[in-house]
């Protein structure tokens, strides 16, 4: 049984109501669409610059949990860059600078 309603009606419509009412304006899907690429590629582009500087720096990282390959250990940086390393388990649970 289909109800007798839809998302479009109850939810869609009227937030565009509001955003003409506000003044606001919409843009198409396709725009949306290119706008996330663009912000993809920024973001993308941000985060390669900012780990390429990290290169040969001493970080402290959390370790969490087992990694998938055998003898590796996973964690966290503090700013939430994975870090995986060959160690005993006993590490977890600790953060260690790597």
């Amino acid at each position: 049984m289909s109800p007798d309603y839809t998302e479009d009606q109850l939810v869609e419509q009227p937030a565009i109501g509001l955003f003409d009412d506000l003044g606001w304006e919409t843009v198409s899907a396709a725009e949306m669409d290119e706008r996330l690429v663009r912000l993809q590629e920024l973001i993308d582009s941000q985060q390669s610059a900012f780990n390429k500087a990290m290169i040969g720096n001493t970080v402290d990282v959390l370790f969490e949990r087992a990694a998938r390959n055998p003898g590796q250990i996973v964690g966290r940086t503090a700013w939430l860059q994975p870090a995986h390393v060959f160690a005993s388990p006993d590490i977890i649970g600790k953060v260690l600078p790597v």
